[in-house]
């Protein structure tokens, strides 16, 4: 019995420790990427304006992500929602990272 509540609660304190390193992550995102603006201007030959309409697009998935899934993760459990919207992260990005994007 002592063992369970013991792996319980380390399972608990994973969950905990992941979603703080997700939102970690979110905020640092926005810290790295506003300062190399002009540099990914340069590099991907676009213009600023299309940069800045990435990060707000992302700010917007983050948005509509945050309505969905907090209703999805108080029916179904947090646990079960998490696994399974960075397990879509991970094949998207899989997919992804074979094309080229262009600005152009």
């Amino acid at each position: 019995m002592l063992s369970k509540s013991l792996s319980a609660k380390a399972a608990e304190l994973w969950l905990l420790a992941l979603v703080a390193l997700m939102f970690i992550a979110m905020c640092a995102e926005a810290d790295m990427y506003v300062p190399a603006f002009p540099e990914m201007v340069q590099y991907f030959s676009t213009t600023e304006d299309k940069i800045q309409l990435i990060l707000s697009l992302n700010f917007v998935g983050l948005c509509i992500a945050s309505l969905i899934c907090g209703p999805l993760s108080d029916a179904f459990g947090r646990r079960r929602i998490l696994l399974y919207s960075v397990t879509c992260l991970l094949w998207t990005k899989f997919i992804l990272k074979n094309y080229k994007v262009t600005f152009r």
